[in-house]
């Protein structure tokens, strides 16, 4: 599985992206900004199965505006929203991206501890095999 980790904070990048591949991430691909996060998910294939991303970020594109453009691109992988805002707001967000037709997988307050991150990695991960089981692919 693939991640693409989006946070304006260079050791929070480093941090979760070490965090990430310890949990079984094949790649992670990390931007520090919205906009180069969506450079990033428009050129790198395949597509990142997994987001993670902060609310806020520097630049023209928060965090909210660059999942509103994967929505807009029916991104169909999971969201994570990190953050330090509030649980309340959060989980309003979340409801929000979820508005758009995206999978939220869940919203993590910082900072992120690991077992709540492998938590929902686990369910992510248990989510996808059901589907390849579901869906086999056919060779051509």
């Amino acid at each position: 599985m693939r991640a693409l980790l989006v946070d304006d904070d260079e050791f929070l990048l480093e941090f979760l992206g070490d965090m990430l591949q310890e949990l079984g991430m094949e790649e992670v691909l990390m931007a520090a900004n919205g906009e180069d996060g969506l450079a990033i998910f428009n050129t790198h294939e395949p597509r990142p199965d997994l987001l993670l991303c902060d609310l806020s970020l520097p630049g023209m594109m928060d965090g909210i505006d660059f999942l509103r453009c994967l929505a807009e691109q029916r991104y169909d992988g999971g969201v994570i929203l990190i953050s330090g805002t509030n649980a309340a707001l959060l989980t309003a967000f979340g409801k929000m991206i979820q508005s758009y037709g995206m999978n939220m997988w869940g919203a993590l307050n910082k900072p992120v501890e690991k077992e709540a991150l492998a938590t929902i990695i686990g369910q992510f991960r248990q989510a996808k095999i059901a589907e390849c089981l579901k869906y086999p692919s056919v060779p051509g």
